[in-house]
């Protein structure tokens, strides 16, 4: 929904990334989660490391599950609230307060305080 939101209210420059942008699905998400996560426990400098072709921090998972341009964009559309209606809210976490709601829930349910 972002991305439609930001392309229909801006046009984008001649070399921007997001002329390419396509509809994602819950299949890719899981693939961006899961490169994220693996972002987290390997180290690089800089986003763009990940896919380079040196040695010494070419990530070959990474660069076999998505290309980096698709990456960036999935990564600059990633949005869990929709701004229209976010707009004007006092609320400090109002982006992310339904992810960290469920987040919450689904620890609560998965853990048992003094059971390990």
């Amino acid at each position: 929904r972002y991305a439609m939101q930001h392309l229909s209210s801006s046009e984008p420059s001649v070399r921007s990334r997001c002329k390419e942008w396509i509809p994602t699905s819950a299949n890719e998400m899981k693939q961006f989660v899961g490169v994220m996560l693996c972002m987290g426990l390997v180290d690089c400098p800089q986003v763009n490391l990940y896919w380079a072709k040196n040695n010494l921090y070419e990530n070959r998972l990474i660069k076999s599950v998505m290309s980096r341009d698709r990456f960036l964009l999935l990564r600059k559309f990633w949005h869990f609230a929709d701004n229209e209606k976010t707009q004007g809210s006092k609320d400090r976490l109002i982006k992310i307060r339904d992810i960290v709601e469920y987040l919450n829930t689904a620890f609560m349910e998965a853990t048992v305080p003094g059971k390990q």
